[in-house]
């Protein structure tokens, strides 16, 4: 044992002090010695790392899971809303736009998108929620417009001078009345909640817009729960 000892250990590290003084010498075995003891460290830590990785991954999934059934818990209470304030207020199409982040510039700046998740429409009023699937809110003044006001209530006409290509836009569904609101989530703002009328404008508007961001906030609760 002693042989294999000074042979195979003392042997070559008297070497190398001969070769390259004890200096050197000492540093290179700290350096073995120091790669050795890391790989020990990492061969007993793989499995916690892999295992915490694992129970990470879980928690995601559930948390996830959780998400989607609370979910079609809510998406029933949100249309019955819209439908109540469909027929309330005598209008034309009720809707919810969620917001979700899409690419980012070169600056690492998100794109703002949304999405049109709600539409209840009147007999006889199409549908177009299919036109809002990922449309680009940065490129639009309304969304600053509501981060300042959380709600507008008007005509089409005097949106234009807000939001030209928003107006224009709404313009192409025939719509001539908008009430909308922000909805305002735990954290952020998640999306908006919009009443819009295609014919004649609604009455008692000042009472109306106070109903209604009742029922935005009511929206917002839902739409925020997980």
């Amino acid at each position: 044992m002693w042989n294999f000892i000074f042979t195979n250990i003392l042997e070559p590290i008297i070497d190398m002090i001969k070769k390259h003084g004890v200096g050197k010498t000492f540093v290179s075995i700290l350096i073995v010695f120091y790669i050795l003891v890391s790989s020990i460290r990492i061969f007993h830590l793989e499995p916690m790392i892999q295992a915490g990785i694992q129970k990470y991954n879980q928690t995601e999934i559930e948390t996830h899971d959780k998400a989607v059934e609370k979910r079609y818990q809510n998406s029933p209470k949100i249309d019955k809303i819209l439908n109540e304030v469909l027929y309330r207020y005598n209008a034309d199409r009720v809707c919810i736009v969620e917001m979700h982040n899409g690419n980012k510039n070169v600056a690492g700046l998100p794109f703002i998108y949304g999405e049109m998740t709600y539409e209840i429409c009147r007999e006889g009023i199409i549908p177009v929620d299919a036109d809002y699937t990922k449309f680009n809110l940065s490129r639009l003044s309304f969304p600053t417009f509501m981060m300042e006001h959380n709600a507008y209530c008007g005509d089409i006409t005097s949106l234009s001078s807000i939001d030209e290509k928003f107006a224009e836009r709404l313009m192409v569904n025939n719509s001539t009345f908008l009430c909308g609101y922000t909805l305002h989530g735990e954290d952020n703002v998640i999306g908006y909640f919009g009443v819009i009328w295609c014919g004649d404008k609604p009455v008692e508007i000042k009472e109306m817009m106070r109903d209604l961001s009742v029922y935005a906030q009511r929206i917002a609760v839902l739409l925020d729960e997980n």
